[in-house]
């Protein structure tokens, strides 16, 4: 693993710990917590506890105490580069916790993944209560979760979390391969739970993503600049982005946008057989005649005329039929 935090005084089978140690200064506070800067945020003296383990696959960290800045600051991450997910739980107290510029103020029982590799910083409260799970984010990815895509989101403790702190704290009383069996089940806990959250949240922010997408097809297909790189630009993501919110899905952006225009000509052609197929085009964002009837073809099969030819045969069917049954 390769957090800095974790600093072992120990190896045990291939397994590190720091058996719990109460801390009475900033100073022996900072020594366990390497690569972040501490600082008191109340005056007087100390009472905090801190274990720690390491495992092959997981990394964790129990701290009681609070009323102390916790600061990593962009030279420190360059410095350390680490890779990891840090899976915070916080057990009782608050913590205002700043990360990707914006700034939350967590309660207890919240769960908070961050990326231990960027610039964060966490304010805990005196008596504050926080367990950490740390994953090579690396390992994450290989499973088909993304740890980036689930940093800063927030969810409350469950069963699932609370065992996982239990888990962890009974670690420290075990041999070394009890303690390894408990760290797999723990690892494999851990990847099903952040898979189910990652899919969640991805489904969501995609769903209003594309949800988006189809507004702005709505507002502006009469124009007839409006194609994947105009709505990305609109949405403010790449291309490539918006193509994978439709993959797999049986229409991409450019057939999304032509067959609402085509739908629009369809109804201009209905509604009055006499407008000019140029006026057609225009008002429906086909923009000129060769591309309405090109379009036509490729969604319909049968050119512009045709299609209004036949739109009217089945208007004038209707009304014999409406005036047969009339008479």
């Amino acid at each position: 693993m390769t957090d800095d935090t974790r600093r072992p005084v120990g190896s045990d089978g291939g397994f590190h710990r720091q058996p719990i140690r109460r801390l009475t200064t900033v100073g022996e506070l900072s020594a366990v917590a390497p690569g972040r800067r501490v600082a008191p945020v109340l005056s007087g003296p100390r009472s905090d506890t801190f274990a720690a383990w390491e495992g092959r696959r997981l990394g964790y960290v129990h701290y009681t105490g609070g009323g102390v800045a916790f600061t990593r600051n962009g030279a420190e991450v360059r410095a350390r580069q680490s890779a990891d997910l840090q899976f915070a739980m916080l057990l009782a107290g608050r913590a205002r916790v700043t990360y990707d510029h914006r700034a939350a103020v967590v309660g207890a029982g919240t769960v908070m993944p961050l990326m231990a590799d960027d610039p964060h910083e966490a304010i805990l409260e005196p008596g504050s209560d926080l367990a950490v799970l740390y994953v090579p984010a690396t390992v994450l990815e290989a499973r088909g979760i993304e740890p980036r895509r689930l940093a800063s989101t927030t969810w409350g403790m469950g069963p699932v979390e609370r065992v996982l702190v239990e888990l962890g704290d009974t670690i420290a009383g075990l041999d070394a391969a009890d303690a390894l069996a408990v760290e797999a089940g723990m690892f494999e806990t851990l990847l099903a739970l952040l898979s189910a959250h990652d899919v969640t949240e991805h489904e969501d922010i995609a769903a209003q993503a594309r949800a988006r997408v189809l507004a702005l097809i709505e507002e502006g297909y009469t124009d007839p600049g409006l194609d994947a790189a105009a709505l990305a630009r609109r949405l403010g993501v790449s291309r490539r982005y918006l193509y994978a919110l439709f993959e797999g899905r049986g229409l991409s952006i450019a057939a999304l946008v032509r067959n609402r225009r085509v739908a629009h000509a369809q109804l201009l052609l209905s509604d009055d057989p006499r407008i000019p197929l140029r006026r057609v085009a225009r008002l429906s964002g086909l923009g000129s005649e060769d591309r309405l009837l090109r379009t036509f073809k490729t969604v319909l099969g049968m050119s512009p005329s045709v299609f209004r030819n036949q739109a009217a045969a089945e208007t004038r069917a209707r009304m014999q039929s409406r005036d047969s049954a009339v008479g």
